[in-house]
């Protein structure tokens, strides 16, 4: 059926879940497949959760819930992640647990994915731009692993992907 998206007082957190989960499928699904007006509501809620202090919560849960992810709904999601926590003062916002929570969880999300191939380098290199802006308000004194955690990354983000990974070429 057709997703329902409700006016932002209705909405709890499960239903945001819900919202962005369904959005970033409309959004990601063929050309010419989804009608002109789907697309604007699945916009709208989309930017309507980048605007959202709590909006990188559903958007990491989705990238938690399924490794087999299409990697265009993981790309949505990690530019959801970016938008939301790229603001200092929303990062700053986060308690130390909640700054630590989205390192780790990002960590563990990228590092088997891109190594068993399942994440395309492009949404790693998205990803990983978050964690180093939640990071830089976490180092030293919260994660004093940080940078090895980012050389890392750097090292993962860095593989080549074979040719016929995720339709791209090699590096991709």
């Amino acid at each position: 059926g057709r997703p329902c998206f409700l006016p932002e007082i209705l909405v709890t957190m499960a239903s945001l879940l819900q919202q962005l989960s369904q959005a970033a499928q409309v959004l990601s699904a063929p050309s010419g497949s989804v009608s002109t007006d789907l697309l604007r509501e699945a916009s709208a809620m989309v930017m309507e959760i980048k605007t959202r202090p709590d909006g990188w919560q559903p958007a990491l849960t989705i990238l938690q819930s399924d490794p087999s992810l299409d990697s265009n709904v993981q790309f949505l999601v990690a530019t959801v992640l970016e938008e939301v926590l790229k603001k200092p003062a929303q990062a700053a916002a986060l308690s130390t647990e909640q700054r630590l929570a989205v390192h780790g969880e990002l960590y563990n999300i990228m590092v088997p994915r891109r190594a068993s191939r399942q994440m395309p380098k492009y949404v790693c290199t998205k990803l990983a731009k978050v964690v180093v802006d939640v990071g830089k308000l976490t180092f030293p004194s919260e994660h004093p692993g940080y940078m090895a955690d980012i050389y890392t990354l750097c090292q993962i983000t860095a593989q080549a992907m074979p040719p016929d990974a995720f339709g791209a070429a090699p590096g991709a």
